[in-house]
């Protein structure tokens, strides 16, 4: 598990590789923006992508783990979005912790990207501009490896998971529509392991406990809210989108939750904030993790935002 892997996706030649960065490390920083972390290291600074990056704790099963965050990294510089949903789960259970999507589509095509289990198969479809996000869709939905993929489709209003409800903004999506991807579907059959499972399940059951408290509206129709300790961005209300603002840096403990996976906005006090984070982390791996460890890590964390 501390192993992080990130798979590159380059789609100008329909070339996929996944690359191993080695053991998380939070002195460095080294956990949280992956995908930036390599890209410095092998100085393509020059090439521009799209990039997606889970946390240590996504998909665990606690109260707002499907964290995830976007890095824009175009003209030499990062930008970095918090965003939800069950994409990021999804590629941990594949076996990818970091996906960064590079190149333009050849003239006249678009692509749809299957991951399955660390494999990585790219198709190329006649772009059409008449083609709406839900007829994209249908026609990627009928083709679905298994039952429970997840699908992620860049639509004009922000990048529509499941046909349900955004993962992005409208900034993210476009720089994939213009890139040519009409779609990315992951399936798994993976899970993750913990260090202290027992001390795991508590935790995350008084978690639960305390999100049962929070004010947060959640019906039949937006079954995100269930798992969720925010609204969700439903595929009808674009104009609720939460995580709209940037990632700055200086603000440390919302980039640390980001890094590890956790999308508590305003509620991360009630939560517990980072000790609860450290407590958690600490279960998940086996090694003892304390709150001063986070911000010293949250400090490196705040550098690369700069870079």
């Amino acid at each position: 598990m501390k192993h992080m892997h990130c798979a590159i996706i380059d789609l100008a030649n329909g070339q996929s590789s996944i690359v191993d960065l080695g053991e998380w490390d939070l002195s460095s920083g080294n956990f949280g923006w992956g995908v930036h972390s390599f890209n410095r290291a092998n100085r393509q600074r020059d090439i521009s992508f799209v990039a997606l990056s889970t946390g240590i704790l996504t998909g665990t099963g606690v109260p707002g783990s499907g964290g995830i965050a976007w890095c824009n990294y175009q003209n030499n510089s990062s930008m970095f979005y918090p965003a939800e949903g069950r994409l990021g789960a999804a590629l941990r259970y594949a076996g990818i912790d970091h996906l960064a999507i590079t190149g333009k589509c050849p003239a006249g095509q678009k692509a749809d990207i299957t991951i399955r289990d660390g494999k990585i198969s790219i198709t190329y479809v006649r772009a059409s501009r008449t083609e709406s996000a839900a007829k994209a869709y249908t026609q990627v939905w009928k083709r679905r490896p298994t039952e429970d993929s997840v699908i992620a489709i860049p639509a004009p209003s922000g990048i529509l998971e499941d046909n349900w409800f955004f993962i992005s903004d409208k900034m993210t999506s476009s720089l994939l529509r213009n890139m040519g991807l009409r779609s990315l579907t992951v399936s798994y059959s993976g899970g993750l392991k913990m260090a202290a499972p027992e001390a795991f399940c508590a935790l995350t059951a008084q978690l639960w406990q305390i999100r049962r408290a929070l004010p947060i509206a959640s019906d039949a129709e937006h079954p995100v809210r269930y798992l969720s300790v925010m609204p969700g961005c439903g595929a009808a209300d674009t104009s609720a989108w939460p995580a709209r603002a940037r990632l700055k840096s200086g603000v440390l403990e919302k980039q640390m939750l980001t890094a590890l996976g956790l999308y508590w906005g305003q509620h991360a006090e009630t939560l517990g904030g980072l000790d609860m984070a450290a407590k958690l982390l600490s279960a998940c791996s086996g090694d003892t993790v304390t709150v001063d460890d986070l911000r010293q890590s949250a400090l490196a964390l705040n550098r690369a935002l700069t870079q």
